[in-house]
C-alpha cells in the first residue's frame, strides 16, 4: 500500500494561506515517502513487534486422538523471528479454526505463551505425540482462534 505525503494538498494550503501578492510556490524537490506494497500471502502468519529478535515453535491439533482418546498434537520448531519482521508459519488458505504458538526471545528474557501444555525440543524438533517423551519439554502455548478467516491471520508479538 502506498502513502502519499499530501504535497499538492501542501503547496494548495500555503497559496491559500498567503494573501495573492506574496503567494509564492517555490521549486522545492518533492518529498515522497513510500513504503512497497506487501507481499501477497495466505495463512497464519506471526509478526514480531517487540524489542527482541525471537524464536517460536508452533503446533496444532487436526482433529486426531490416539487409541485412549487423547488429542494429538503436532508440534515444530523452531523458526527465528527478528525485531521488525513477520513469518508465514502456516501457508495457504487456513484450513483450521485454532492454531498455537509459543515465543521466546533469544537472549531468554522473556516468552509469549497461553494455557496449554505442548512439548517441545531445545534443538528443531517435530513432534506428533499425545505426551511429552523423556527428554523434550513442556511449554505454555497460546491458542489463536482465527474465527471464520480463510485467507490471512496475523498475530503480533507485542512487547
Amino acid at each position: 500500500m502506498y502513502r502519499r505525503t499530501g504535497f499538492a494538498a501542501f503547496v494548495i494550503a500555503c497559496a491559500f494561506a498567503a494573501s495573492p501578492a506574496t503567494a509564492q510556490i517555490q521549486n522545492a524537490p518533492e518529498r515522497v515517502e513510500r513504503t512497497a506494497p506487501e507481499p501477497d500471502w495466505l495463512g497464519v502468519r506471526i509478526c514480531n513487534r517487540s524489542n527482541s529478535d525471537v524464536q517460536v515453535a508452533k503446533a496444532l491439533s487436526p482433529n486426531l486422538t490416539d487409541e485412549n482418546g487423547q488429542v494429538l498434537y503436532v508440534s515444530e520448531g523452531w523458526w527465528r523471528i527478528n525485531r521488525g519482521e513477520c513469518r508465514v508459519m502456516y501457508p495457504g488458505p487456513i484450513r483450521w479454526r485454532y492454531y498455537l504458538f509459543y515465543a521466546e526471545e533469544i537472549n531468554g528474557n522473556g516468552s509469549w505463551g497461553g494455557d496449554t501444555w505442548i512439548c517441545v525440543s531445545r534443538a528443531a524438533f517435530t513432534i506428533r505425540e499425545t505426551e511429552c517423551p523423556v527428554g523434550y519439554n513442556r511449554r505454555r502455548f497460546k491458542v489463536i482462534d482465527t474465527g471464520d478467516v480463510v485467507e490471512r491471520y496475523t498475530w503480533n508479538l507485542l512487547p
